[in-house]
């Protein structure tokens, strides 16, 4: 079988830091690169020979400093004069970590913090038109005031920005 037949994702071509250890948690390669990474596996270009069937245990270095540890069977190797590259299949890997990973290949779903600004913003600007609409249209006497106050607080601004620029 080729390294393609295994797939069942769309792969996220990248370079990430791996670091490969024994299933008793000893390094066996800490300069290793992962690549093609989905949250079910990844590529391992590695210095060390890897067998077929084998369990490892690694660490991922995501972009922007974030580690990512779980545990794989390797099920394709090919061997090439520096070590092999092996398709690792995630076996075991923490819910945090999936999450983690999975932000790192597909990117969160929705930006829901711009979403909520958004919101606000659009809030904001509704109870200041439906306050304005009010003024206009319910009370008099504070329209008057308005109106007699606004070239005052356009001479104000005016002078505020004069100083302003006088003393910067």
């Amino acid at each position: 079988m080729s390294p393609a037949d295994y797939r069942g994702q769309a792969r996220f071509l990248t370079e990430l830091d791996l670091v490969i250890m024994d299933a008793g948690g000893g390094v066996l390669d800490h300069h290793a690169q992962a690549l093609d990474i989905t949250p079910a596996g990844f590529r391992a270009e590695t210095r060390i020979e890897l067998k077929k069937g084998q369990t490892l245990d690694f660490e991922l270095l995501l972009e922007g400093g974030e580690r990512v540890r779980g545990r794989a069977r390797v099920v394709w190797v090919t061997p090439d004069g520096r070590g092999c590259s092996a398709g690792a299949k995630i076996t075991r890997l923490s819910w945090k970590d999936r999450g983690k990973l999975r932000r790192q290949v597909a990117g969160p779903s929705y930006d829901f913090g711009a979403l909520a600004r958004k919101t606000f913003w659009a809030a904001y600007w509704i109870v200041i038109a439906v306050a304005a609409h009010n003024i206009i249209n319910h009370q008099p006497l504070t329209r008057m005031l308005i109106f007699k106050l606004t070239p005052i607080a356009l001479a104000l601004a005016v002078a505020g920005w004069a100083m302003l620029e006088l003393l910067g």
